[in-house]
């Protein structure tokens, strides 16, 4: 006789913490979503919404897109995009 069981998780997240001070050191998630937005707050790293996921990515997608196709303009790299309650601004880090 043969058994043969399955467990699927939809998501998954472990979080280590440092238990004196209750600080997230790390949080790592794996789910079906390539792209993941997290917040910090008082150094708790938590995902976004998958939603507020979602609607980041698409503006995200479009501004590095007009970034590309116009480099050097400066109100473009200064530009504010408003979600939901949220207002986003894409920095970009320049390693050489």
């Amino acid at each position: 006789m043969s058994q043969y069981f399955q467990i699927s998780l939809r998501e998954i997240g472990i979080s280590v913490v440092n238990d004196i001070t209750r600080d997230d050191l790390l949080y790592i998630t794996i789910n079906k979503s390539k792209e993941i937005w997290t917040e910090t707050q008082k150094s708790v790293v938590k995902p976004l919404s998958r939603e507020l996921n979602h609607r980041l990515e698409k503006n995200y997608k479009t501004h590095t897109r007009r970034r590309k196709a116009n480099p050097n303009d400066k109100i473009l790299e200064q530009k504010k995009y408003h979600i939901d309650k949220h207002r986003v601004r894409f920095v970009y880090l320049i390693i050489k």
